[in-house]
C-alpha cells in the first residue's frame, strides 16, 4: 500500500471515528458536546465535500437542540451547497423553515384555500 492510499484510509478512519463521537454526545442529549466535535473535524481543513455535508448537517442538528435555530439553518445551507443531493440538511432545512415561519405560513401552503 502506497503512502497516500495509508493516508487516505486513515484520513477516513479519523472522520468516521469523530463523526460517530459526535453521534453519541448527540445521542446522550450533549448537543454542545456534540456541535464541538462536528466542528473540529470541519476545521481540520482536508473534509471531502460530501462527509463535510453530513458534518454541517449533523451539527445543524446540535444547533436545533441547543434552540441556535440560526446556526442551524446556515449549516444546512452549508450541506446542501456541499452536496446538494443529501436529503438529511434539506429535509432538516426544510423542518427549520416550517418553525420559523410558523403554522400555514410555508410555500406549498400558500395560495390553496
Amino acid at each position: 500500500m502506497n503512502c497516500f492510499r495509508l493516508y487516505c484510509t486513515f484520513t477516513y478512519i479519523w472522520y468516521a471515528c469523530t463523526q460517530e463521537d459526535g453521534n453519541a454526545a448527540f445521542k446522550a442529549s450533549k448537543h454542545a458536546e456534540a456541535s464541538e466535535i462536528y466542528s473540529k473535524a470541519l476545521s481540520s481543513g482536508a473534509c471531502p465535500p460530501a462527509f463535510a455535508s453530513v458534518l454541517h448537517a449533523n451539527r445543524a442538528a446540535a444547533a436545533q437542540g441547543l434552540g441556535q435555530l440560526a446556526d442551524a439553518v446556515a449549516d444546512c445551507g452549508r450541506a446542501r451547497a456541499l452536496d446538494p443531493t443529501y436529503y438529511k440538511a434539506s429535509a432538516r432545512l426544510a423542518g427549520e423553515e416550517r418553525k420559523r415561519r410558523g403554522p400555514g405560513q410555508g410555500l406549498i401552503t400558500k395560495g390553496l384555500p
